[in-house]
């Protein structure tokens, strides 16, 4: 397995960090958080929380622009604490509108050789008639 790349260390080492002083605050002031609904809320998996809590896994920039915005966590970047600002927002997907070509078959076009005949001929009310003629030998 290759070894992680310094700025993984850095953000693995951050984030477990800022996870455990999260939890440690809040099993003292006695508001005892389940990791399990912590996880949940975070839109990811129990194992995978505990994965970041031990510094195994780097967490994806959407986990890490979830976890920051998360009051009581503070996640120590190059420049300073991340914000939810510090990370891209996904764009809305894209939708192809279906587009009327207009085609020039003003007068009808055949193309022909002995043993096939294509016609398009373009009809009323936007109908463009497409007729195919194959001789079988």
């Amino acid at each position: 397995m290759p070894r992680p790349r310094l700025v993984d260390v850095h953000v693995r080492n951050a984030v477990s960090k800022a996870l455990h002083a999260y939890f440690s605050a809040n099993e003292q002031a006695s508001k005892r958080i389940k990791k399990t609904a912590f996880a949940k809320g975070l839109g990811i998996s129990r194992p995978a929380l505990y994965t970041y809590l031990s510094g195994d896994a780097t967490p994806s920039s959407e986990v890490l622009s979830k976890l920051v915005a998360v009051p009581g966590i503070s996640i120590e970047g190059f420049r300073g604490p991340l914000t939810p600002d510090d990370f891209p927002r996904p764009s809305a997907p894209t939708r192809s509108i279906p587009m009327q070509q207009s085609l020039p078959f003003e007068t009808p076009v055949i193309l022909e050789n002995e043993d096939l005949r294509i016609g398009v001929e373009r009809k009323p009310a936007g109908v463009l008639e497409v007729t195919v003629k194959l001789k079988l030998a």
